[in-house]
């Protein structure tokens, strides 16, 4: 009965922790990298990223 319970609490916690990823697309020097843009699976969210980011990058 304590296993199952512990299990529960584990699987809440690593889903919880799992779940919120919009700090992945903050825009910061860090995260408006090219290279990193391109990790970014092709969303809204990163489409708004990549606007965000472009007056950050100089030619």
């Amino acid at each position: 009965m304590i296993r199952s319970y512990l299990l529960m609490l584990v699987t809440a916690a690593l889903l919880a922790a799992c779940g919120d990823d919009s700090s992945h697309y903050a825009v910061s020097d860090e995260h408006c990298q090219p290279d990193r843009l391109k990790t970014l699976p092709n969303n809204p969210s990163r489409d708004s990223l990549v606007e965000k980011c472009m007056p950050r990058q100089s030619p």
